[in-house]
């Protein structure tokens, strides 16, 4: 017997008579998952024209949206159990078939639209509290054959649109994080697997809003991966794709000054694994590739000052593998990339004068390594690559495109 339990609670402003400051809403959130969750679809069909298949599985989500008004919204959220999504599909003949699985252990978005707010953010994901999404994908003919599953133990939105935000946010985890693909199709203009699968996640976007990022994530589980099998037989392109974090920060920005700082710390061992095979005759470009981070940060803003200050610690083995094996076809591809702390900040001087400014502090004492294979007995190319990186820092400022 399938058990579905999903916890989610839309944050309620609290009487204006009870607060102090009466153009500005207060809200308080407190959740706690104690018993496990399970999310599954399963299809199977003989001839149809589509196929979208999704099982969708969260231990805690809340969200807080504010437009023309201001909010300080508080939000406390802890996993104690597994979080689990489960998707399959089995297709005779269709022309498009899309499978995905996602799985969230503790999700929390803020957004404010011409006003002000401010969070304070806590997400725990404790051990014996796995989260796992699966997909299972079996397309016998088809024109478009995708198959998808996202895994997250801890991940926090955060928007701003003509106003302002400023978020303390306080992500830990010693959850194992997994997210796999099996996927298999035949005679398909286009095949695709990705599975994408992180410790802690913060996105953080704002709009003609300034922009103020604090955060502390913390990734101390055993295992973070990710994986991709896929199968082809003929097909005219085709994609894999596994990708593994232990905690990532994506920050942007426009027209208005945006601040970060924080630490990043992993411990996991952080593994990506893509493996794509092709049989029969095939074209286009076949390729399969694997990344793996422990600590990762993509800053960027767009005609006003970025100003950053953050640490990242790097503990956890990063390993990572992309193979591709496949008959006579057209271009085969492989790219294995393997780093233990990332940082890139940015920002665009085309919309307006910009500075990037700070630093960033980067320690990393895990073992990094990339492998990547490629066999095929002939074709028009085969493209390998394969980096392994302890720290890697890039700063860039200049017009669009550099």
């Amino acid at each position: 017997m399938t058990r579905t339990l999903f916890l989610s609670a839309a944050l309620i402003a609290l009487s204006s008579a009870a607060i102090a400051d009466p153009n500005t809403s207060h809200v308080l959130n407190n959740q706690k998952a104690l018993a496990s969750v399970f999310g599954s679809m399963d299809i199977t069909v003989h001839d149809v024209d589509t196929v979208a298949g999704q099982a969708v599985a969260a231990g805690n989500t809340a969200t807080a949206q504010t437009v023309n008004a201001n909010m300080n919204a508080t939000s406390r959220q802890k996993l104690k159990a597994p979080v689990t999504a489960q998707a399959t599909t089995n297709a005779q003949q269709v022309r498009v078939a899309t499978t995905t699985a996602n799985a969230v252990g503790n999700g929390l978005t803020a957004a404010v639209s011409n006003g002000s707010q401010t969070v304070s953010a806590s997400q725990k994901a404790k051990a014996g509290a796995p989260v796992t999404a699966t997909t299972k994908s079996t397309v016998r003919r088809s024109t478009i054959a995708a198959a998808g599953a996202t895994a997250v133990a801890n991940m926090a939105e955060l928007q701003a649109r003509n106003g302002a935000s400023h978020a303390f946010v306080s992500q830990e985890g010693t959850a194992n994080v997994k997210a796999a693909v099996d996927a298999e199709a035949c005679c398909s203009n286009t095949a695709s697997a990705s599975a994408n699968a992180s410790g802690a996640v913060i996105n953080a976007a704002s709009e003609n809003a300034y922009q103020r990022l604090d955060s502390s994530q913390k990734n101390n589980a055993e295992e973070t991966t990710a994986s991709v099998d896929l199968y082809v037989n003929g097909a005219e392109n085709v994609v894999g794709s596994a990708s593994a974090s232990g905690t990532a920060i994506n920050l942007s920005g426009g027209q208005v000054a945006a601040d970060a700082a924080g630490y990043q710390e992993n411990t996991a061992t952080v593994k990506g694994e893509s493996y794509v095979t092709v049989g029969g005759s095939w074209s286009g470009t076949a390729a399969s590739s694997a990344s793996g981070v422990g600590n990762q940060i993509v800053a960027q803003n767009r005609g006003a000052d970025l100003n950053v200050n953050h640490t990242q610690n790097n503990t956890g083995r990063v390993e990572t593998y992309a193979h591709f094996v496949g008959g006579a076809g057209g271009v085969g591809a492989a790219t294995a990339t393997s780093i233990g702390n990332s940082f890139t900040g940015a920002v665009c001087t085309e919309c307006g004068p910009a500075n990037l400014n700070g630093q960033v502090n980067q320690t990393n004492s895990g073992a990094i390594n990339a492998s990547g294979m490629i066999v095929m007995p002939s074709g028009a190319m085969a493209v390998g690559s394969s980096s392994a990186i302890g720290n890697s820092a890039t700063f860039i400022v200049g017009p669009r495109g550099n």
